[in-house]
């Protein structure tokens, strides 16, 4: 008879870098399907005589990963409004936070087992509620989120670099950090 698989399940995370505890936002379940864009800019220079223009790099493109969340009240268990709450807390990241050194949008790092460890900056979160709402409250049992991050770098980011799959980024969990202090996420 075969064992039964005892390591516990990896789930992805992003981590709230611009507060002192480092929020957390553990996934409730993972994401299905993930897209990793990555583009170039580079321009054509047409040469006197030559028959095809020549392409010249003017920059890297932006990184864009996309994914949807999926969150469910589960059970009388959980607090009802902890679909609301991950929502919300997801939508806050697109707000900038105000510092004496101006405005600026959190810096947030996302985790997903070892295929990424990325610090990005949350450029949407499109949230659906489909359907079913409690009756006295009118809050959602579920809802559908749709993100997209734009990685940030801090250093130049080479071909080989990329490909060693080097991480220019990390986050350190520290003692684990709930975004919300009633109860684990």
């Amino acid at each position: 008879m075969p064992t039964p698989d005892t390591k516990p399940l990896t789930k992805g995370y992003l981590v709230d870098l611009s507060t002192p505890d480092w929020e957390r936002l553990e996934f409730q379940y993972n994401p299905g399907e993930i897209t990793d864009d990555t583009g170039l800019q580079a321009k054509d220079v047409v040469i006197v005589g030559g028959s095809h223009p020549k392409m010249i790099p003017a920059a890297g493109g932006e990184r864009a990963i996309n994914f949807q969340l999926y969150f469910h009240w589960t059970s009388v268990l959980q607090e009802q409004k902890e679909v609301k709450e991950r929502c919300q807390w997801l939508q806050s990241l697109r707000y900038p936070i105000a510092s004496e050194k101006g405005n600026f949008f959190p810096p947030v790092q996302f985790v997903y087992g070892d295929l990424y460890d990325l610090t990005v900056r949350v450029m949407k979160v499109r949230v659906k509620y489909p359907g079913r709402f409690d009756a006295t409250t009118l809050l959602p049992w579920r809802a559908f989120v749709d993100i997209t991050l734009k990685e940030q770098v801090s250093e130049l980011v080479t071909l080989s670099r990329a490909r060693a799959g080097e991480v220019y980024a990390h986050y350190d969990p520290g003692p684990t950090q709930m975004f919300y202090s009633a109860g684990v996420i």
